[in-house]
């Protein structure tokens, strides 16, 4: 079949690509202006059989599970709608930071029956969320789990931007070199806007008893939900805290996989 008669019939099976995900949308255009490589023609070849067999479902945005994107911004957990998030700040890794904890948020308040409003304004702790305790109690149980008789040692980054705090954590006790040579220093810099030059507040922590060893990142989404909580509740060992000048990189977008 010519291209052209696949990118009609992809179209035509998915609403004039409104039930594409705006990846899927981006390779069609890609494709009907001739801008495709081989691997993109084999992509939308892909795509073309998946829409063609009735299969075809939006990837999940960012690789986290249950969480999708549509055109018009719109954040969905399995089909339902729960936030929405800006162009290009939605494909950065400090925008996963934040889809991973809503992830986790929607997840408790479908265990327990209650995910009916923004996930956001029900558990965020700090806001006084209706089920924000909870919320994080559930996360510092399954937090226990995976650390299993260890402790874990992991630091928080934070830099201030017009009186906003904006941050991420990173494992183990960590330097200047270690913040700077982060792919989320860099992301937070190009996505962020922070001031060029701006001091990092860090503090180190220790979470738990038992030999300890740096947190993997997958204790650190648990620990991005639960932080204040656990701070709150004196459950955390501050380890020290200092402040590190940085000297900021501006990162660049990555260019298109698929296009020639």
């Amino acid at each position: 079949m010519p291209k052209m008669d696949k990118y009609l019939v992809i179209l035509k099976k998915t609403n004039d690509g409104n039930d594409l995900s705006p990846q899927h949308l981006k390779l069609l255009e890609l494709g009907i202006n001739g801008y495709l490589n081989e691997a993109g023609l084999a992509a939308v070849d892909k795509l073309y059989e998946s829409v063609v067999a009735g299969t075809y479902t939006k990837p999940y945005h960012l690789g986290v599970e249950f969480m999708t994107y549509d055109h018009e911004g719109y954040i969905y957990f399995k089909d339902q709608q729960v936030e929405h998030y800006s162009r290009p700040w939605a494909y950065s890794l400090d925008a996963k930071k934040d889809l991973t904890k809503l992830q986790h948020q929607c997840l408790y308040l479908e265990s327990i029956g209650e995910l009916n409003s923004f996930p956001y304004m029900l558990c965020e702790y700090r806001m006084k969320g209706k089920f924000g305790e909870q919320f994080c109690e559930n996360e510092k149980q399954e937090l226990d789990q995976l650390r299993g008789d260890r402790g874990i040692l992991y630091s928080q980054v934070s830099f201030s931007r017009d009186g906003v705090q904006e941050g991420f954590l990173l494992p183990g006790h960590v330097n200047r070199l270690d913040i700077q040579s982060s792919e989320k220093y860099r992301d937070l810099m190009g996505f962020r806007n922070v001031e060029p030059y701006a001091p990092a507040a860090v503090t180190s922590f220790a979470y738990g008893a038992g030999p300890f060893r740096n947190a993997t990142e997958q204790e650190l989404d648990y620990l991005n939900c639960c932080t204040d909580y656990l701070n709150d509740k004196d459950l955390l060992n501050v380890l020290s805290k200092e402040v590190c000048e940085m000297a900021v990189e501006q990162s660049q977008e990555d260019s298109e996989d698929y296009e020639r």
